[in-house]
């Protein structure tokens, strides 16, 4: 497999990852009992520096959203699952920069982490 194919398949693994823990997020933040269902915080070692999940606003224009983060160079920005988008910047300036940056169409910013099984 060339490096464009095994790049498609990692992109492709990326995106199932992020929607399972997308839904697990959103599962278990209407349980009854605080902290039931939520998964623990993943190590911080497992940060993926520059990429981020945003959660945007209805009918939010990701081209606003994109020009908003252009000085830290947008590598991509592309949909996940329902209003979430992968943002993927060459220079990161940290969550709490993203989220000061954020235009009003981002309604929340988190770190991306990489999946390790247990």
């Amino acid at each position: 497999m060339n490096r464009e194919g095994r790049a498609r398949v990692l992109d492709r693994q990326r995106r199932r990852l992020l929607r399972a823990a997308l839904a697990a997020l959103a599962s278990g933040g209407c349980s009854a009992r605080p902290g039931a269902g939520v998964a623990a915080a993943p190590a911080p070692d497992t940060r993926l520096p520059g990429e981020y999940i945003l959660t945007l606003r209805p009918h939010a224009d990701p081209e606003a959203v994109r020009a908003a983060f252009r000085e830290h160079e947008v590598v991509d920005l592309r949909p996940v699952t329902g209003p979430h988008y992968l943002l993927r910047l060459r220079r990161d300036p940290g969550l709490d920069a993203i989220r000061s940056i954020a235009p009003p169409e981002v309604l929340a910013v988190q770190p991306s982490y990489a999946y390790r099984p247990q």
